[in-house]
């Protein structure tokens, strides 16, 4: 299982624990067909990874009072603005069909960085990139303290505060 499997597994089950309820959308995935012999095509054999969803979560806080729309991305050191640009621009769109009851943004994970997660609203998305001033960030870098920092408490299995980060939010 890959990192970013692996984070969303985490991201699930820390709501469950925390009875949140949590809907994870899904992703394209594999567009393949058979030729004549039922043989794997391999012109058709391909993954299709196109970002169609708006986000790979929806959540909605247990005290009812707004739905979560989050993108959740991991990556060993460092993410590229580049990658996450038309995603933003989906989650902002959502977010300005009502930004009372919606709350969008990104939740980062970095492997290298053990119990430390980052939230970054989408209204913050293009401050925090002009601020940068580069084509990508990582745990590493000091502007970090400009995202809410989500810990993962828990001695045995880390866990996500999102009931935390609702709550500051």
């Amino acid at each position: 299982m890959n990192t970013g499997k692996k984070f969303e597994k985490l991201f699930q089950e820390s709501c469950r624990i925390q009875e949140i309820s949590c809907t994870r959308l899904q992703d394209a995935g594999y567009r393949g067909g058979t030729d004549e012999n039922n043989k794997q095509n391999s012109s058709n054999n391909q993954k299709r990874f196109t970002i169609r969803n708006i986000c790979d979560f929806i959540c909605y806080a247990p005290n009812g009072s707004r739905l979560w729309f989050l993108e959740l991305k991991s990556r060993k050191t460092k993410i590229t603005f580049k990658e996450l640009d038309k995603q933003a621009a989906r989650l902002l769109k959502k977010y300005q069909e009502n930004d009372k009851l919606h709350e969008c943004g990104f939740l980062f994970e970095f492997s290298e960085q053990k119990d430390v997660g980052f939230y970054l609203n989408i209204v913050d998305y293009e401050d925090f990139k002009n601020h940068i001033g580069r084509k990508s960030f990582g745990y590493k870098d000091d502007f970090l303290r400009l995202v809410t920092a989500v810990i993962f408490p828990g001695k045995r299995t880390p866990r996500l505060d999102i009931l935390k980060l609702m709550r500051e939010l």
